[in-house]
Parts: structure tokens; C-alpha cells; sequence
């Protein structure tokens, strides 16, 4: 070896972790920018449509003025504050397409970054370098870069403000709690999914007041504030909400629930409604139990414990529930993986997920057929996966807090 190449390789190794930060977003930007120009029925039927009709109707000003429609004739479900990105994008020199896409790949790399963040909160030794990885892996993963850059879909938006309110509970900066919630929820109602965590954290931990809730209700209101400026009420936004809340009136949305082992979704829209309550009430019921359980075994509120609650909730929460859609984990997943870095023992039943995850991607964008009952399966097993492996490091804990 050379001097020169000496010299070029001891830099190299000095500054690798910089270098392969570097290669990872630039693999990741690649891998992006050869989907740009991918389409799916959520592009032409919803997202193209609501472009154009708000670039017609004014843009950032006024294009919030009205209602805006799909093909079908059916309303926007998406909240205000995405409309008036949409209302951005359209004074801006892109193709639509484009425009829904890059704003989507952007919280790609503000979740890669914030992900990371919160393995370096949790993890003792090596941080640094599964700091690294958990950035890396984010950018590369399958789940996140079809998400945005083939769907275009904003599950990404919500997903980070998620992510700095689990930051703030973790820094105990209730301000940064209600804020990020604030915005969360005015992106994407499927952010609700995290209420009951921060619900039991006020009351178990004691560490903010049910008063800090109005922090993010108007943050929430903030965020609506250029399409009340344009005449929409406060009825309508709430409104939206409402819409998501009744959109799928099935059993599962193609999400493999637990309720997909025992019934069916072509069940008859009477027996439907006749369940839905009770099906309701079960996925409620799910997540008290757990949350009793953490009370009585007295889970210490270290930072890991506080990632194991919050995933398990969110993942009870959607396991159980009737309607949920196949987008709708994406939260618990982003929490999965962060979780494979403080406990590698959770890998196998992260796999499970991501094969249910990837699968239940399919027949929507790409006309694959898929078997719910046994993705459901699937889920069910790595649901219990997880618990068993959760409650056991709980009662490691307990056991060496108590001796």
C-alpha cells in the first residue's frame, strides 16, 4: 500500500460513521427518486383530484375556500393541515406527483433522525453506532420508502410529530409532549391511537397535568387556522374526523386483525352493526388490562419501559379495533424497530410483522392476492410474541429492583 492510499484509508476509518451516514442517504434518496414517477389509485382517484381543485380554487389563497372531492364524489377525509400543504405544493414549480412524494420523503428522513434519537435515549453502550443503523435502516426499509415514494401516502407526517411527543415524554418536556401531539393529531386522526398511553402516563406517572391537553388542542386549532382564515368552520374540521372515524364499515379495512380468525368481512351489514359496539369495547377492555397490569406489577418508568408501553398500546389498540386499515400500524411498526435495538430479542417477531406489513401492502398497489386469515395469524403470533418477551424483561426488572 501506498502512502497515498494509507493516508486515504486511515481517513476513511476516522471518519467511516460519517461516510456511511452519508451513503445510506444518499441510497436512500436513489431509492426515492426512482419512484418518483410511480402511480397507484390513491394518486389518480384522491390525491391528483384534490390538487387540482385547490390550485383552481385559489391555492394557498382560497384553495381551502370549499370542499374538495375525489373521483368517486367522495369528500376529502384528510385534515385541514394537509390540504394546505397540498395548497403550498401547488404554488410550487412541481409535478404534482412529485410535489406529494417529496413532502413525504422529507418526514422519511425527519423520522430516521428522530428514531435514532431515541435509541441513543434508551441504550447504554454503543449508542453511537446503533444510532447509526437505526438511521440507516429507516431510510432503506421497504414499509417506509413504499409508503411515501410509491404511494405517496402521509402516514410519515404524523408519525414524527408521534415520535417528538415519545421524546418529550422521555425528556419530560411537557411542552414538546403536547405540542408534537398537537400537530399529530392535526395531520392524521390515527394519531388518537396514542391518547390512551398518554392518558395512563398522566396517571401513573404523575409528571403532567390533564390541563397540559389543552396545549395541544391548540396547537391543533393553529394548525387549521389558514382554512378558517378562508371561511372553513370549526364544525367542519371536526367533521373530517368524523368522516375517517365511519369510512370503512367492515370487520378490517385489509388489516389482519384478531377479528379477522373469527369472522369474516363479507359479514352482513346488519350483524355488523349489531357487533361493532362489542368489538369496540373488547379493544378497549385489551387495553386496560394491560395497562392495570403495568399499575400492579409497578413497572418502573425507565426509558425502555416507557417504549415498551407505548408500543403495546398503540398495537393493542389497532389489533382489536374493528375498521383499522392497512396503513394504520405504521406507528406501532416505526416503534417495533426502534424497540429491535433495545431488545435484540424482539427480532423475530418484528420479522412477522414486516411480512404482515409488506403482504397487506400488496393487493392495493399491486394486485397481489393475499390471505388475511392467515396474515391475521401471523399477527396474532407475533402480538403474543411480543407481549410475552415484554412482560418477561418487566419481571426481570422487578426481580432486580426488588433484591
Amino acid at each position: 500500500m501506498t502512502n497515498i492510499e494509507k493516508k486515504l484509508v486511515d481517513v476513511i476509518q476516522s471518519k467511516i460513521d460519517y461516510i456511511f451516514v452519508a451513503i445510506i442517504a444518499v441510497v436512500g434518496f436513489v431509492i426515492r427518486y426512482n419512484l418518483l414517477d410511480a402511480t397507484n389509485g390513491d394518486i389518480g382517484g384522491h390525491l391528483l383530484p384534490w390538487y387540482e381543485q385547490i390550485k383552481a380554487n385559489g391555492g394557498i389563497f382560497g384553495g381551502l375556500s370549499q370542499p374538495i372531492y375525489s373521483i368517486g364524489g367522495l369528500e376529502c377525509n384528510y385534515s385541514f393541515a394537509y390540504q394546505f400543504c397540498i395548497a403550498i405544493m401547488t404554488e410550487l414549480p412541481l409535478d404534482p406527483v412529485h410535489a406529494y412524494k417529496i413532502l413525504s420523503c422529507i418526514f422519511d428522513y425527519l423520522n430516521a433522525v428522530a428514531a435514532a434519537y431515541i435509541v441513543s435515549l434508551i441504550i447504554k453502550d454503543n449508542k453511537k453506532w446503533y444510532r447509526l443503523i437505526c438511521f440507516s435502516i429507516v431510510l432503506i426499509h421497504p414499509v417506509v420508502f413504499i409508503n411515501s415514494a410509491f404511494w405517496g401516502q402521509c402516514d410519515g407526517i404524523y408519525t414524527f410529530f408521534l415520535l417528538l411527543t415519545f421524546v418529550g415524554i422521555i425528556k419530560e418536556n411537557n411542552i414538546l409532549t403536547f405540542v408534537g401531539y398537537g400537530f399529530a393529531i392535526a395531520f392524521k386522526l390515527q394519531a388518537v391511537f396514542f391518547l390512551p398511553f398518554l392518558l395512563f402516563y398522566w396517571f401513573y406517572s404523575k409528571r403532567y397535568s390533564l390541563l397540559h391537553f389543552i396545549i395541544s388542542f391548540v396547537t391543533m386549532l393553529a394548525c387549521n387556522i389558514p382554512a378558517f382564515l378562508q371561511g372553513r368552520t370549526l364544525k367542519e374540521a371536526i367533521t373530517i374526523y368524523a368522516g375517517n372515524s365511519s369510512l370503512y364499515e367492515s370487520i378490517s379495512s385489509n388489516y389482519p386483525s384478531f377479528w379477522l380468525i373469527m369472522f369474516s368481512n363479507e359479514m352482513d351489514a346488519e350483524q355488523y352493526a349489531w357487533l361493532k359496539p362489542s368489538l369496540i369495547l373488547v379493544a378497549i377492555s385489551a387495553i386496560a388490562v394491560h395497562m392495570i397490569i403495568w399499575i400492579k406489577k409497578n413497572v418502573v418508568l425507565k426509558n425502555e419501559f416507557i417504549l415498551y408501553m407505548a408500543f403495546l398500546s398503540i398495537y393493542t389498540a389497532v389489533m382489536f379495533m374493528p375498521e383499522m386499515h392497512d396503513r394504520y400500524g405504521y406507528v406501532y411498526e416505526m416503534l417495533a424497530l426502534i424497540i429491535v435495538f433495545v431488545n435484540i430479542k424482539t427480532a423475530i417477531p418484528y420479522i412477522l410483522m414486516m411480512i404482515t406489513t409488506m403482504q397487506i401492502y400488496g393487493p392495493y398497489l399491486f394486485r397481489t392476492e393475499i390471505n388475511l386469515f392467515m396474515l391475521a395469524i401471523i399477527n396474532v403470533v407475533a402480538y403474543v410474541a411480543y407481549c410475552a418477551l415484554i412482560y418477561k424483561r418487566f419481571s426481570v426488572a422487578t426481580t432486580e429492583q426488588c433484591s
